[in-house]
């Protein structure tokens, strides 16, 4: 089987392939020893090799056979790391993709919250001043008016005064005129009175 076959095979094909190589080795490896026992005990039937020279030469196409399953499972284990490194490189590189991506998307979506947060900001200020000058502006005017309201009542008030003033001031004046009329003949006693004890 090329490498380019075993590429293409799944992993689980992959596995079943290696656990029969492993099983084939296993079966060699104790026809082996049941082989090198037998040739120990003097077990070989050289009636089915024909000589000793024909015996090693079976024994030899064996080992060789061995030695090949052998070759070829450590040939599949390494075809296989090899797949199973490219596999994680390519995830590797995935996950390191997946990640800038992420930062990248956490970045603008970052960005775009401090946008968001900093254009309510300068609309609350924008708002709370335009509230404050409202505000300055209605009280200004109230106060104003207030001030207004406070000047004319005072300006009443002083009229007022003026006006009773002026009115004490005729109603008093009338009284002493009376008075003075009534008791203009006590004041030519007074003066006649005082012209005598001169003399």
């Amino acid at each position: 089987m090329t490498s380019k076959e075993i590429r293409k095979l799944r992993k689980k094909a992959l596995i079943e392939m290696l656990l029969n190589q492993t099983e084939e080795i296993e079966r060699l490896n104790e026809e082996i020893n049941s082989l090198q026992a037998r040739l120990e005990n003097k077990e070989i039937c050289i009636n089915n090799a024909g000589t000793i020279a024909e015996a090693a030469f079976e024994m030899n196409g064996v080992l060789e056979a061995a030695q090949a399953a052998a070759q070829q499972y450590l040939d599949n284990v390494k075809t296989l790391t090899e797949r199973q490194e490219a596999d994680c490189m390519l995830k590797e590189k995935a996950t390191a993709a997946k990640c800038i991506a992420q930062e990248q998307a956490t970045f603008e979506r970052c960005s775009f919250m401090k946008e968001e947060a900093e254009k309510a900001c300068a609309e609350m200020e924008r708002a709370a001043k335009e509230r404050c000058e409202e505000l300055e502006r209605t009280t200004r005017e109230s106060c104003e008016a207030k001030e207004k309201e406070t000047e004319e009542k005072c300006l009443a008030l002083t009229n007022k005064a003026e006006q009773d003033v002026e009115e004490k001031w005729e109603d008093l004046s009338n009284r002493l005129e009376e008075f003075y009329r009534a008791h203009i003949g006590l004041k030519s006693l007074l003066t006649a009175d005082a012209a005598i004890q001169r003399n």
